[in-house]
């Protein structure tokens, strides 16, 4: 938690301007595990925690990949429940239930990416990547 609110992340988002565009619908955990695997090097990261921070991100982009595509089909077949001849309105009221369904899903599997980095890094390591995203983000403030 104390690396969320280190670098302004609240609510699911990264406050400071957005993050490069990475506000919202969750591409924030996607970001900061690859700045982590980027600064491999200064955070002194062994092989085994490259190793799991590579997995965790994979299975996350996997699972939102899914997860996004799920819910446009499901949207779809919504659609198509609203005929205006004969509307299925069961059919429509499930489809809206396993699209709320599958955007919680789609968000906790966020919160559990980043649990799991979380506790990927020691406490030191922890400390370090937020120093340096500070002064990461510091400097680019200095262009505004």
């Amino acid at each position: 938690m104390e690396m969320m609110h280190h670098m302004g992340m609240h609510g699911g988002m990264m406050c400071h301007h957005g993050m490069m565009g990475m506000k919202g619908k969750g591409k924030w955990v996607i970001f900061l595990i690859s700045k982590v695997l980027k600064m491999r090097d200064d955070l002194k990261l062994s092989d085994d925690q490259v190793k799991n921070l590579k997995s965790i991100r994979a299975d996350l982009i996997r699972s939102k990949m899914k997860l996004m595509a799920d819910i446009k089909i499901a949207k779809f077949e919504m659609k198509e429940a609203f005929s205006i001849m004969n509307p299925n309105f069961d059919i429509i009221r499930s489809t809206i239930k396993n699209i709320i369904n599958m955007k919680l899903e789609k968000k906790m599997a966020m919160v559990d990416a980043f649990e799991k980095t979380s506790k990927v890094l020691t406490a030191d390591q922890k400390k370090k990547f937020v120093d340096m995203m500070k002064e990461w983000m510091g400097k680019g403030e200095e262009g505004h």
